[in-house]
């Protein structure tokens, strides 16, 4: 009997769950706002501690802005703070790659 219980309970578990296709755009309209970016931007500014693996998430969630959706995003990226830290950070000697 508890076969049946459990099959049953089966069923009400995939009545209440539907696939849909993910909207990437819409997730990414979701993201995009200014306390999104500002928040980003802060934990950026810390380049030199975080991971390289966060370092480049963060950048490629920017570049999604700027790029792959530059025409509803690109006023997101266009303050100075964000201007001023992408300077200093590709100004830094520390982080360059060295040629060999």
């Amino acid at each position: 009997m508890e076969g049946g219980s459990s099959d049953e309970e089966d069923e009400a578990d995939e009545s209440k769950w539907e696939q849909e296709p993910l909207d990437f755009f819409k997730l990414v309209r979701q993201l995009a706002h200014n306390t999104t970016v500002t928040n980003y931007c802060y934990l950026l500014s810390s380049y030199h501690t975080n991971t390289p693996a966060t370092n480049h998430h963060i950048v490629k969630l920017f570049s999604r802005f700027a790029i792959d959706y530059k025409e509803e995003f690109s006023a997101l990226l266009h303050r100075m703070k964000v201007l001023n830290l992408f300077i200093t950070i590709m100004g830094d000697q520390s982080i360059r790659v060295k040629p060999r």
